[in-house]
């Protein structure tokens, strides 16, 4: 039967981390990976030591041997699920007669804008003339 600390040196060659990049991570001794030693077991202190470095490794698969020796990959994109809202008719109402109000002040100041170019426009054309 497979130790905990075997396992940790098979998740080291899998991934291939050098074994002194791990022992500096984990902060642990430098005889923690050596072959002659992965019969042996391994401290709480240690696997929590491990586990929090390589939150990637499967803690069920590091202490017990079952399941896969990573966790599934979450997805990168949360799925989003949303409830429709419909809003109350007054409230749609009030938000339609905002709506239209914030149009018609655009359409007024676009009016006034095309005034005020047209007159620059005219000038502009006046001035060449008389040129």
């Amino acid at each position: 039967m497979d130790t905990a600390r075997k396992r940790i040196i098979d998740f080291i060659e899998n991934q291939s981390i050098r074994p002194k990049d791990f022992l500096l991570k984990t902060g642990l001794a430098k005889g923690f990976v050596d072959r002659s030693h992965q019969k042996s077991g391994i401290s709480d202190i240690y696997l929590s030591k491990i586990l929090d470095k390589f939150p990637e490794i499967n803690a069920e698969w590091l202490v017990t041997g079952k399941g896969d020796m990573l966790k599934p990959l979450k997805p990168d994109v949360v799925e989003e699920h949303t409830i429709p809202y419909e809003p109350e008719p007054n409230t749609m109402i009030s938000l339609l007669k905002k709506q239209l109000e914030l149009l018609e002040e655009t359409k007024q100041l676009q009016s006034e804008k095309i005034i005020r170019l047209e007159t620059e426009l005219a000038d502009c054309k006046k001035g060449t003339r008389e040129s």
